[in-house]
């Protein structure tokens, strides 16, 4: 009895050394996981392809909706060019005013975060664009006297001034963000993020370098019921690697470590492994 007592204690030793070895030794891992709700591959084929009510272009979709079209004009539906149309393998959003968006709402198997990150690759179209990326408590209807605007809360890019700045209650709101110079017909990432709990930005990135100045409340979850982008008034823009994502802390292996010291601490305190 007391020899088989003695085993079980060397393999305990054994398995708790192990793990706090392991983990002691093994690679950092990423801090974070990255989960894509709403992600996207634009590609041109031999003619245009309408988006409104279809699903493409989507890579994921967790929501499992289809693209709505808001705003803007009868004949300027927004579309995928074909592969003779300039620019390829983008959203052409053809029309001022107009919406193209996707519900990011609760569905089942899917439960919508409280921090959401958006990104895209916006082209501004000639020296008065503007633009937006954000989101909508309700897609504007689908009529010609309706901007893409209403509803709308998100980061408004105008080439005009050469700025950023926070759109929300039908209006421009806080002061304008000058970005430099904002050229046409060049591509620019734009990325931030939103807490829905306190409707508060962050993190806000301009191809690659960040923004400061811009805060709101408006993000909020009402508010955030879809997401997408958005042309102002006479303006075009094209828009790809649209993608609504959310980021999950991972534990570091710094963590993992103080753990299985904890549990070594544990196993001696309560007697269970003898002399460590």
């Amino acid at each position: 009895m007391k020899v088989t007592r003695n085993i079980q204690h060397m393999l305990l030793k054994a398995v708790l050394m192990g793990v706090a070895l392991s983990v002691f030794y093994m690679p950092t891992p990423s801090s974070s996981a990255v989960i894509h709700i709403i992600d996207t591959t634009f590609t041109s084929t031999g003619s245009p392809q309408p988006l409104d009510n279809t699903q493409i272009g989507l890579t994921e979709n967790l929501p499992g909706g289809s693209w709505i079209w808001g705003g803007g004009w009868h004949w300027g539906s927004p579309r995928i060019n074909a592969t003779w149309q300039e620019p390829i393998n983008m959203v052409n959003m053809v029309e001022e005013k107009t919406a193209l968006g996707l519900s990011i709402q609760s569905t089942v198997g899917y439960s919508k975060p409280s921090i959401l990150y958006l990104a895209a690759d916006l082209r501004l179209h000639h020296t008065a664009a503007r633009g937006a990326l954000g989101f909508w408590s309700a897609m504007p209807a689908r009529d010609n006297a309706v901007h893409g605007q209403l509803n709308f809360t998100g980061l408004y890019l105008d080439a005009n001034n050469n700025t950023l700045q926070v759109y929300s209650g039908n209006a421009l709101q806080g002061t304008p963000v000058n970005l430099g110079t904002v050229d046409t017909f060049v591509v620019y990432n734009l990325t931030y993020g939103i807490d829905t709990t306190t409707g508060s930005i962050f993190d806000v990135q301009f191809n690659g370098s960040s923004v400061s100045g811009l805060s709101s409340t408006a993000f909020t979850d009402a508010n955030t019921a879809y997401a997408g982008f958005l042309t102002g008034t006479a303006s075009r823009m094209q828009v790809q690697n649209f993608d609504v994502y959310t980021i999950i802390p991972e534990p570091s292996s710094t963590a993992l470590f103080c753990f299985g010291l904890l549990l070594l601490r544990w196993a001696r305190r309560t007697g269970r492994l003898g002399w460590i």
